[in-house]
C-alpha cells in the first residue's frame, strides 16, 4: 500500500535547460503517485541532485534528500505494480492490477487533499470543512472506487470558490490524472 510519505511529492520543476525525466526544460509537471513517471531512468538522481525540484501540495519546496526519499519509496511500490502488470498478459488481469494501484493510491490521495483542507484557515475564506466536502463529495465517491479520471473530470466542472480556487481544482485534477494507473 502507498505510504503517507509519498504524498509529499506533488509537483516537480526541471531546473535544467534540457528535457529531463519527461519534464520540459525549466518546466513543471504534477507527478503525484505516478507509477509510470517515477520508474523513468534518473528520476531519483535528478531529485537528489536538485536538477528536479519538488514541492508538496501546499507549495513547500522539499529538500533534495526528502524528495529523493519520497520518490524511492514510490519506486518500490511502482516496481511491484509493474511486475504484476501484464503477467499473465490478459487484458482483464492488467485492468485489475491498474485498479489495485488506484485503490491503494486512494489513501494517499485522501490524506493529501484532507491535509490541504485541514491546514487551510477555511473560516478566513468564509467556508467550512463540511461545505468544502459537500461540494467535492461526488469526486470523493469516484476516487473511493478508483475512478480517478472521472473524478478529475468532475472537479473541472466545479465553479471555483474561495477555497476551491481554479488553481487548486486544477492541481487536484492533475494529481488524480498522474496517479491513475488504469489505461
Amino acid at each position: 500500500m502507498l505510504k503517507p510519505k509519498v504524498t509529499l511529492l506533488t509537483t516537480v520543476k526541471n531546473t535544467t535547460n534540457a528535457s529531463l525525466c519527461g519534464v520540459p526544460a525549466n518546466g513543471e509537471r504534477v507527478v503525484f503517485c505516478s507509477p509510470s513517471w517515477v520508474l523513468l531512468s534518473g528520476v531519483v538522481n535528478a531529485l537528489s541532485s536538485g536538477q528536479l525540484q519538488a514541492w508538496d501540495i501546499q507549495g513547500n519546496l522539499l529538500t533534495p534528500p526528502l524528495a529523493a526519499g519520497a520518490a524511492m519509496e514510490l519506486v518500490t511500490e511502482a516496481q511491484s505494480f509493474q511486475s504484476m502488470k501484464g503477467f499473465p498478459a490478459f487484458p482483464s488481469y492488467a485492468m485489475t492490477v491498474g485498479l489495485h494501484w488506484n485503490l491503494s493510491a486512494v489513501n494517499a490521495m485522501m490524506d493529501t487533499i484532507g491535509a490541504d483542507i485541514l491546514t487551510t484557515d477555511l473560516a478566513a475564506l468564509g467556508t467550512t470543512k463540511e461545505a468544502v466536502l459537500g461540494i467535492i463529495d461526488p469526486a470523493i465517491r469516484l476516487v473511493s472506487l478508483g475512478m480517478f479520471l472521472e473524478s478529475a473530470a468532475f472537479l473541472r466542472t466545479l465553479t471555483p470558490s474561495a477555497f476551491l480556487t481554479a488553481t487548486r481544482l486544477e492541481l487536484y485534477s492533475k494529481m488524480l490524472e498522474a496517479a491513475n494507473a488504469i489505461q
